[in-house]
């Protein structure tokens, strides 16, 4: 109601993208369709939005669908994500599936994820790469050593020279170099390296995913 005599340009853009969220909401959909409705906003009112957004559609009972390229932001809001490409759906899954276990090397580069090392062959469930050799569940011309499961570990078989470590706020951002030339990126938390330690890294076993080309 406070909004109802103000002229548009006095507005922000967030309460912008509320009023808009009000007016599409107005008629009772079945379906809201929804693209890229924060993508104008700056980072911090987006992540505020992102929640609001789902909890007025789950209080509606709407079934909404949401296209962003943003993909914290379809973590966040989505119950289901499908991601296309050219056109084609290449995997459909809920998020902390999509996250942890993509199918494929475009689906995890989609993601963000930058472990992605060549398999030189599989015999008997294990997976020989530049790395060493991985147990796996399925052959695979590549693997994803998921961030999630890579650590520090003295007793790890990974030599590595850290390349940059910067600092995220709750975790360092860690790149390093390989004994084998392969580039690895993780997060750090609890810890502090710096450009130029020597390190040693262990992964855990089930954050070895095999990708599909």
């Amino acid at each position: 109601e406070t909004f109802a005599a103000r002229d548009i340009s006095g507005l922000s853009g967030g309460e912008k993208q509320r009023i808009a969220l009000a007016r599409s909401l107005a008629p009772s959909p079945r379906l809201l369709m929804l693209d890229e409705p924060l993508g104008s906003l700056d980072a911090a009112l987006r992540d505020q939005l992102v929640g609001e957004v789902r909890a007025i559609i789950k209080a509606a009972g709407l079934t909404a669908i949401y296209v962003t390229h943003d993909q914290r932001e379809a973590f966040a809001i989505a119950d289901q994500i499908a991601l296309l490409r050219a056109g084609r759906v290449e995997q459909v899954g809920a998020p902390r599936d999509l996250y942890r276990r993509p199918h494929s090397a475009y689906t995890a580069r989609f993601l963000g994820f930058e472990n992605i090392i060549p398999v030189l062959s599989v015999e008997n469930g294990s997976a020989h790469t530049p790395l060493g050799t991985f147990a796996v569940d399925q052959p695979a011309p590549h693997l994803l050593l998921h961030p999630a499961g890579l650590r520090i570990d003295p007793a790890g078989s990974i030599h590595a020279h850290v390349e940059a470590a910067v600092f995220q706020g709750d975790y360092q951002r860690v790149e390093v170099l390989t004994d084998a030339d392969i580039t690895l990126v993780f997060p750090l938390f609890g810890a502090d390296v710096r450009a130029g330690d020597q390190v040693r890294l262990s992964i855990a076993p089930d954050y070895v995913v095999p990708l599909a080309d």
